[in-house]
């Protein structure tokens, strides 16, 4: 399951000061999308006790769902039916123990005592129905206790609702081609909707089988999807037009694996796919002109073929249909056999979508076809244990798209997109261990640790127990487990069996042990490498700490380090099985090498969960190295060390300018691994720097020196290749950044064949390089800043074109242009859709000299502005400015609007605008500390 979120890390678009050069126009090009179903009163809880935490008693058991449900999208039938979804549910039971209650999850769901009946031997009579709101359950009172041991059958009638939000049964849209919307439904069930659809065991552990029946209004061109595939349709005689779709029954599974879809999509298959696999859209996206569907559906359906291979697991269902739901902010969803994904991570659009969302596309796609083996085959047995299906599906999938045939080094981004992101959330006073006792739903949960730490510490598994031992434990465990869930130490007990067979453990070691340091406790260890003779250096282990937090902060203990190193003389590692542990009970302890006077490399690639740091003399031999023939260090292990220094910098382990020597050999750099870590870290010295011209005149040079060869080779070079094409597109965006001449000379001339061809539609512009050019064109002549406001009211463009150029009308320079685009946002007789302007004011707020103005912008018009475009409106935008604010006259102008809007401001406004003001004055005890390190840096460096 995914979620659309961006990280908080380098996200606000860097903004300069100096005047020429518009800000960074990309989205922040790393990480991977993440769950963000947030239910009211949902709560992960340890599984030790169930009586006062949600969970349902574990006197009954389900064995078998008989569903119909008819979600209702107009009102042919009557208002007061549109959008709700009438259903019945007959629940097939084994009562585990004798008792006069049967407690169910339900919400938002209607039906009273007469609706209710259970049928079994001896018979039994429902004396009432009680609902509990708080705990989202009914209880089914009865005159007599079931009898132990006996079957029964629940048959409930009942009401449930479409939805507007995710959760349940909701209701999504899309628009035709001749401008009316069509309206459709869906589910999302993960973690606890089904509750919200028909009254269930909503539980993980509780599988059962389903016979499902969906209603639609066939009428009006409506089908139905659901998990199986279709096996008939029957009319339904109360409901004129209406008639079921009926669906062969479902092998066993939990609940949150439903899902149903009403539409009246098309389909593309992929060609004699065994499973049959399909990918459905709006049928005005999913025409043999636009053919949208199509790489989603083939790349699912070579992933779907490797990973059963790979498993010795075939997939499980003889389909595998694909959705994609514009409402949908969930991201995707792995419903068994019925895939659900918001549009953008499903349908390919020829010319308006980049090469990042094709690559963003696969790895999303992989990762819910993982999900058929960890999370559907094999299904956890409690929400503490999220990591054991979204960690293996999120390292999974760089697994799947490596081997998908798409000509993507997928291996080659786990670092920047799982690894390192990872090290970012589990650091300071919000992190948790990855397995935790999550009791109440207020708790923060970091949703970052259980999908990115999940799958950082899942490959140092594979690494210390190598590939084939790991591949045969992972063979074992979902056969052991197959159709059953699991906690973390059946996996740990099931890799341990296959770790010892293969000799991969040292004596009284197991998988359990090693792990638990790591599932069981937050944050991640630091490891300082200290030469202390010609031939041996100590290594030690403390908890790496975030800037502020005290050593008696840290409660966590030690950890089970595996221990690798590469050396000049010996480049390669053959064998991945550690060369030392570091066990959890131990600080300090020494390793002999050949020679410190040799660059050593210690953890190569990232493989193990942990930051290194190196005395000043190894630290000074990899740099050596690197400016003068970096090659025989991976570009995994280049982006680490880059990524390692400028954490060790921020949070006062050492200076910066330990990261800045480390930079200097970028000027030959070809990795976009490498390169999205470093200017992601570039990013944020940026930003602290706003107000420093001066330092943002260094910063540009150096910048511009250190990107100029590459770009330059691949502005010359045109390439198919989807990564480089993406550093193509990130250099660029930094050249216009920091005013390199590559950036006018290359974008001009793209705007202005744009501007000359009598048919808009025809655009020179590759998608990637979209944003970039079209700020530059608007900011340059007034030529190209007409055309700029001509297109985007071109009807004929794409929604995402007419974005695109929206976004460029933020990048103007003149202050009364800007001031006027603000004005007219509030003018009662403008045209612009609100959330147009919603999205225009975010962006001139990122726009280097709207700072102020902006500022005063909401001073004047707060009230008015709230009532046209929201109140979260004016947080969002000044926690945006307030990332490159570091003045005190920043300072003060914010805090002055808070003072004087502070009555009518409501509550979530003014904590973020709290907030806000802190990280002001983070930034100028950041520059306060930190200037001098980068002068003195700059000083030496600018006078070679």
């Amino acid at each position: 399951m995914f979620r659309m979120r961006v990280l908080l890390v380098g996200l606000i678009l860097v903004v300069a000061v100096v005047s020429g050069t518009p800000p960074l126009q990309l989205e922040d090009q790393i990480g991977l999308p993440i769950p963000v179903y947030v239910y009211e009163n949902f709560q992960i809880v340890n599984n030790v006790s169930t009586t006062e935490k949600n969970r349902l008693p574990t006197s009954l058991k389900p064995s078998h769902y008989k569903l119909d449900i008819t979600p209702i999208l107009d009102d042919s039938l009557g208002p007061e039916k549109k959008f709700t979804a009438p259903g019945t549910v007959e629940i097939t039971i084994i009562s585990v123990v004798a008792t006069s209650v049967i407690t169910l999850n339900s919400k938002y769901i209607t039906f009273n005592d007469k609706d209710v009946t259970v049928t079994g031997n001896p018979k039994v009579e429902v004396k009432n129905v009680e609902f509990i709101e708080t705990k989202e359950t009914v209880k089914i009172h009865l005159t007599t206790p079931l009898v132990k041991g006996t079957t029964y059958v629940i048959k409930i009638n009942f009401v449930a609702l479409v939805h507007d939000e995710i959760g349940g049964i909701f209701k999504s849209f899309y628009t035709s081609d001749d401008g009316t919307q069509k309206y459709l439904a869906a589910t999302q069930f993960e973690s606890v909707g089904a509750r919200r659809a028909f009254p269930c065991f909503d539980e993980p552990a509780l599988r059962a089988t389903f016979d499902i029946r969906v209603g639609k209004k066939s009428s009006a061109g409506y089908h139905a999807l659901s998990n199986m595939p279709f096996k008939r349709d029957v009319d339904i005689s109360s409901m004129p037009g209406y008639s079921f779709s009926e669906f062969d029954r479902t092998i066993s599974m939990p609940t949150y694996l439903i899902a149903i879809v009403v539409s009246d999509f098309n389909s593309y298959t992929v060609p004699e796919s065994n499973p049959i696999v399909k990918t459905w859209g709006p049928p005005n996206q999913m025409d043999e002109k636009d053919e949208q569907g199509v790489f989603s559906a083939n790349v699912a359906a070579k992933i779907l073929k490797y990973f059963a291979k790979y498993f010795d697991s075939p997939y499980q269902i003889s389909k595998l249909d694909s959705v994609a739901v514009s409402a949908f902010s969930g991201g995707a969803m792995e419903n068994w056999g019925l895939n659900t994904y918001s549009s953008p991570l499903l349908l390919f659009v020829k010319g308006d979508s980049t090469q990042f969302e094709r690559w963003r596309q696969a790895a999303v796609i992989s990762h819910e076809v993982a999900h058929n083996w960890f999370g559907n085959l094999v299904t956890i047995n409690w929400w503490n244990d999220l990591w054991l299906k979204e960690g293996f599906a999120r390292y999974l999938q760089f697994q799947g798209v490596q081997n998908s045939g798409s000509n993507m080094d997928a291996m080659e981004r786990f670092i920047l997109d799982t690894f390192q992101i990872a090290m970012v959330h589990d650091i300071g006073p919000n992190t948790h261990p990855l397995r935790g006792d999550w009791i109440d739903s207020k708790e923060y949960q970091n949703s970052r640790i259980i999908y990115e730490k999940g799958a950082s510490i899942i490959r140092m598994m594979q690494t210390f127990l190598t590939d084939n031992t790991f591949q045969r434990g992972l063979r074992k465990y979902l056969k052991n487990f197959e159709y059953g869930s699991t906690v973390q130490d059946d996996l740990f007990n099931t890799l341990t069996v296959e770790a010892i067979k293969d000799g991969r453990l040292q004596e009284g070691q197991t998988v359990n042990k090693i792990m638990n340091t790591w599932t069981l406790q937050s944050g991640f260890p630091l490891v300082r490498i200290s030469a202390v003779s010609p031939v041996r250096v100590y290594i030690s282990q403390e908890k790496f700490l975030a800037l502020g937090q005290s050593f008696e902060s840290s409660t966590t203990g030690g950890w089970e380090i595996p221990v690798t190193y590469i050396t000049n003389s010996k480049r390669e590692l053959n064998d991945w099985t550690p060369k030392k542990w570091i066990g959890s009970n131990v600080a300090l302890t020494s390793i002999a090498l050949d020679s410190t006077k040799e660059w050593v490399l210690f953890n190569p690639d990232a493989r193990s969960y942990y930051r290194v740091l190196y005395d000043n003399n190894l630290f000074q031999l990899l740099i050596t190295q690197l400016d003068e023939d970096f090659t025989p260090i991976t570009s995994s292990s280049r982006s680490q060390l880059i990524d390692d220094y400028f954490a060790f910098a921020a949070n006062s382990y050492t200076t910066y300018q330990d990261p800045l020597e480390l930079s200097k050999y970028l000027v030959n750099e070809p990795s976009l691994t490498v390169w999205t870590t470093a200017l992601n870290h570039f990013n944020n010295v940026f930003n602290y720097f706003t107000n420093n011209p001066t330092m943002i005149s260094s910063l540009d040079k150096f910048i511009g020196k250190r990107i100029e060869v590459q770009l330059g080779k691949l502005l010359n070079d045109p390439t198919e290749d989807t990564f480089q094409t993406i550093l193509k597109s990130k250099l660029f965006d930094w050249a216009c950044r920091v005013g390199h001449q590559l950036c006018h000379d290359t974008a001009i001339p793209l705007m202005q064949k744009w501007s000359s061809d009598p048919d808009p539609t025809n655009n020179p512009v590759e998608p990637d390089m979209q944003p970039i050019v079209y700020c530059v064109g608007y900011r340059t002549n007034t030529a190209l800043k007409n055309f700029v406001i001509k297109q985007y009211t071109n009807m004929n463009l794409s929604v995402k074109q007419r974005g695109l150029l929206l976004n460029a009308r933020a990048c103007d320079e003149n202050l009364i242009s800007l001031k006027e685009m603000l004005q007219k946002m509030l003018d009662p007789e403008d045209l612009m859709p609100r959330v147009d302007k919603r999205a225009l004011l975010a962006k001139i707020a990122a726009n280097p000299v709207a700072g102020e103005e902006v500022m005063s912008f909401l001073d004047a018009n707060v009230n008015l502005i709230i009532s046209k475009l929201g109140d979260d409106i004016i947080s969002s935008v000044i926690s945006s400015m307030s990332v490159t604010f570091s003045s005190e006259e920043h300072f003060n102008q914010v805090k002055e609007f808070l003072d004087t809007h502070s009555p009518t401001l409501p509550k979530a406004v003014r904590t973020s605008i709290e907030n806000s003001l802190a990280t002001i004055k983070s930034n100028q005890e950041w520059n306060i500390k930190n200037t001098p390190d980068f002068e003195e840096w700059f000083e030496k460096f600018e006078r070679l």
